[in-house]
């Protein structure tokens, strides 16, 4: 079935702001909120039960030994991911190989203990987590949290940077995933050139 195009785009635009407003103004919209401000309470309730602060502590560089890759120093927990992921074009600019024993998944103080990946620029940081979602299947993320993209400006340049956070449990089965991913792109090549 075709999409209709609107003979007058900004009456269809009115249209569709308006059944938003309708929408906000539902019984429908008020129990979604009223669910998820009652689970957002009833999570911080249950981690002041359990003793969870607000804000895991900063635990610093500690437990963090640094390799040289290519004659920068990296955690050495995630310099053959950096490896693979430099050598396929994706530059990055600074990262840390998270505290995994700090980091719970889909918890909203657990950020500062994932891993940290920033990228030069916001599209690599794109092309980096759709491609991780694809070679880790649909729902392989989904349990640990996820991936979670900020975006910064650039130091010295109009270039907008790509700022990716994931579990640290993530870190072995991505290597696998895009080390398996290279040498596929190396086979086709070859093939192609033979």
């Amino acid at each position: 079935m075709a999409l209709k195009r609107s003979a007058n785009p900004e009456r269809e635009l009115a249209r569709v702001k308006l059944d938003i407003a309708r929408w906000k103004r539902s019984r429908a919209a008020r129990d979604a909120f009223q669910r998820g401000w009652r689970g957002g309470y009833g999570l911080g309730r249950s981690d002041e039960r359990d003793r969870i602060p607000d804000r895991q502590p900063h635990v610093g560089f500690d437990g963090h030994p640094q390799v040289e890759l290519y004659g920068i120093e990296v955690d050495e927990g995630l310099a053959p991911l950096l490896d693979v992921l430099w050598r396929l074009g994706l530059d990055t600019q600074y990262s840390c190989q998270g505290h995994p024993d700090h980091y719970l998944p889909n918890h909203p103080s657990s950020w500062e203990a994932a891993t940290q990946i920033f990228f030069t620029d916001v599209d690599q940081a794109l092309k980096f987590v759709k491609k991780s979602m694809e070679l880790l299947g649909p729902h392989a993320a989904y349990h640990e949290g996820g991936f979670r993209i900020s975006v910064a400006s650039g130091i010295d340049s109009p270039v907008l940077r790509g700022d990716v956070r994931f579990s640290p449990t993530l870190i072995e089965p991505l290597l696998s995933s895009w080390t398996t991913f290279e040498a596929e792109l190396a086979a086709r090549a070859s093939a192609h050139s033979g």
